[in-house]
């Protein structure tokens, strides 16, 4: 009860004000009629002390304070005719007395501000390791949705994949599905980042499970127009109309035929045959949810290739070419990506995940990595 009183006191700058000045004038009348051999001088600090604790009264305020201490104790002085061999002494001594509670007003202030940042600094550290805590938690529950990619390199033992979050939490993951004859995979861009591109990419995860497994849709061009329609029920439930979405490359692999199946919408997936020929694969126009997709009615077209021993399929997100970096602030480039992918695809799943990530590192250089990164590479 007396702490809160006192700290509406200090906080409150006219009460704070109001208070210290009356409680100078009191000091100094009694200061006054009791004469000058029994000394105030530590009780003026009193009410120096509360304006000092005030962190929102400025140096020139204190400053006023301290003077209009010294001046009362001043006059107190003076007026209890208190005889000094020297006149000088009485100036000397409010001289003094003024420097004294300047310093002690100002280092006091300065002291309590600094206590206070102490406080605010630890509160931040506090609440910055928790929520890095539940971060953290929450990517280990992101990892356990999505299939991980181990599991996926038994079925493509000459594969890899870097995923270079931009935050702890990534928007992009890879998908991937078993059923009699086919491999599904796929590739998926979550709007935005950080956390609420890893929450989508859960929903997306769920989905496209439900969407394959639950409903037996196998056509990649009807799954990805059921993930368009369930995202936008999703997303209905809500009171604000959402553009959250996907961009998304799905593919089905028929291992009796040897040959996928392509369904993508504005993401990239591009086909290097053993002769070097290179493929970039059809895409779409539309997204996976999103407002534009939802009011024009989105379709979705599919492309059938067949597949050679030794081709090359990449997968990746707008991540690794919209990358800033060099000197001149220029992004990686579509053009960039695809003599990279000239240059690789001769060597072992292994060499290139370490090309593509040592490439990406330098390209960066000093600049911030700009959104989530994702490359998928599949021999076949």
């Amino acid at each position: 009860m007396i702490k809160s009183l006192f700290n509406i006191i200090v906080n409150n700058k006219f009460v704070c004000s109001f208070l210290s000045v009356i409680l100078i004038i009191i000091i100094g009348v009694i200061d006054f009629i009791t004469g000058y051999e029994l000394s105030f001088q530590f009780f003026y600090l009193i009410p120096l002390t509360l304006v000092s604790l005030n962190v929102k009264f400025k140096k020139r305020y204190l400053i006023f304070f301290a003077v209009l201490g010294a001046t009362v104790w001043f006059l107190a002085d003076f007026l209890s005719n208190h005889a000094y061999s020297n006149e000088f002494f009485y100036f000397w001594n409010a001289f003094s007395r003024l420097i004294i509670f300047i310093i002690f007003t100002l280092f006091l202030n300065f002291l309590t501000k600094y206590r206070i940042q102490i406080e605010l600094d630890f509160e931040l550290s506090k609440k910055s390791f928790l929520i890095n805590e539940s971060i953290k938690y929450a990517k280990t529950i992101q990892d356990s949705l999505i299939p991980p990619f181990s599991e996926f390199k038994t079925f493509f033992p000459t594969s890899f994949i870097l995923s270079i979050p931009k935050d702890i939490l990534s928007g992009d993951f890879f998908w991937y599905s078993k059923t009699k004859n086919n491999v599904f995979f796929a590739i998926i861009d979550c709007t935005g980042y950080g956390i609420p591109g890893s929450l989508l990419s859960v929903i997306g995860n769920i989905l496209l499970e439900r969407i394959v497994i639950g409903k037996n849709i196998i056509l990649p061009n009807e799954i990805l127009k059921n993930l368009h329609e369930e995202l936008v029920r999703v997303f209905s439930a809500g009171m604000v109309e959402s553009d959250d979405g996907m961009e998304i490359c799905l593919i089905q692999f028929d291992e009796l035929k040897n040959e996928i199946t392509v369904s993508q919408t504005s993401q990239s997936a591009i086909i290097i045959y053993p002769d070097s020929l290179i493929k970039e694969l059809e895409r779409n126009g539309y997204t996976i949810g999103g407002i534009l997709s939802k009011r024009n009615g989105a379709f979705y077209t599919s492309e059938t290739i067949k597949i050679e021993k030794g081709t090359w399929l990449y997968l990746f997100s707008d991540g690794y070419i919209d990358q800033f970096g060099t000197k001149e602030n220029i992004k990686f480039g579509i053009n960039n990506f695809t003599n990279l992918l000239k240059d690789v695809n001769h060597l072992t799943s292994n060499e290139q995940l370490e090309v593509f990530s040592n490439t990406i590192e330098n390209w960066k250089g000093d600049f911030k990595q700009t959104d989530d990164i994702t490359v998928v590479g599949i021999g076949f």
